[in-house]
């Protein structure tokens, strides 16, 4: 497990955001902030990598979310030790300023994060997400940082599972990134494809950049039931156990791993030798 600081660091330097930047966000007057209100406020930032900005400050103790029934994630209130806070911060940003080294120390290879979907029901599970990567969060984080090509291969997608990640992949699309979707059953009026209809229908760009593809061998038998998602050739992966299903995305436990490296290549050059066994279904 990496140090808060050390993480925090990583994120920054990612996303192109001075660590101190976040600090001008925050009200004088209050303890309490959104991952809205900060990535309003922080120039260059969004909001999933401020929810991840303000997960990296709970596990120093820096932030505690308020729970609120049925509020998004995005506006949650969490209430901030200012003190613990801003020394995360000036941690973090010591390392930031020296990234470029430590990116040589630490380089070459792959590296890996385990992801996991730890359900609300089990709040005395939570603690692990100190350790992983929350499945979502990863899911959108990986699109996010997309640059050319996204693969996704799941055999199962349902409406309220996509629409977890369906913001990102329509800003992805609308950068010029080309997504494949490799799944079951994507012909019109199946499950799959009636989740990805909002894609399909609210992206100008849908049709220059997205296609689908219904990995199947003969009838019904499917080609596979492997959930990966792979980016720019494999400069990332996720392999895990979730589908695109609400099911997966927030009520049940699931257990992934994204890789960074080399090692992604040879799984992204499966995914488009199974891409070349499949049917296209759209356009």
């Amino acid at each position: 497990m990496r140090k808060p600081e050390l993480e925090l660091s990583f994120l920054c330097e990612g996303a192109g955001i001075d660590p101190v930047a976040i600090l001008s966000a925050l009200d004088p007057d209050s303890d309490m902030v959104s991952a809205e209100r900060l990535a309003r406020a922080v120039r260059g930032a969004d909001v999933e990598r401020m929810i991840s900005v303000l997960s990296i400050a709970g596990t120093r103790g820096a932030a505690v979310e308020s729970r609120q029934d049925g509020a998004p994630s995005d506006k949650r209130e969490w209430k901030i030790d200012k003190g613990a806070f801003v020394a995360l911060i000036h941690e973090a940003k010591v390392i930031y300023d020296s990234m470029p080294e430590i990116r040589r120390m630490l380089s070459p290879g792959s590296r890996y994060r385990i992801a996991a979907t730890i359900p609300g029901r089990l709040p005395e599970l939570e603690s692990f997400y100190r350790v992983f990567e929350n499945t979502v969060l990863g899911m959108r984080r990986l699109i996010g940082e997309a640059k050319s090509e996204i693969l996704v291969m799941v055999p199962f997608i349902d409406r309220t599972g996509f629409d977890a990640i369906l913001p990102t992949l329509d800003d992805a699309i609308g950068r010029g990134v080309k997504v494949v979707f490799l799944s079951r059953k994507v012909d019109k009026g199946e499950e799959s494809r009636i989740a990805l209809s909002g894609l399909l229908s609210g992206n100008k760009r849908a049709a220059e950049f997205l296609s689908l593809f219904e990995a199947s061998l003969d009838g019904d038998i499917p080609l596979s039931h492997a959930k990966v998602i792979s980016r720019d050739g494999g400069t990332e992966v996720y392999i895990g156990s979730a589908n695109l299903t609400g099911a997966s995305m927030e009520w049940i436990v699931e257990i992934g791993v994204f890789i960074k490296g080399n090692d992604g290549i040879p799984i992204h050059d499966l995914l488009c030798g199974i891409r070349k066994r499949s049917i296209k279904r759209w356009p």
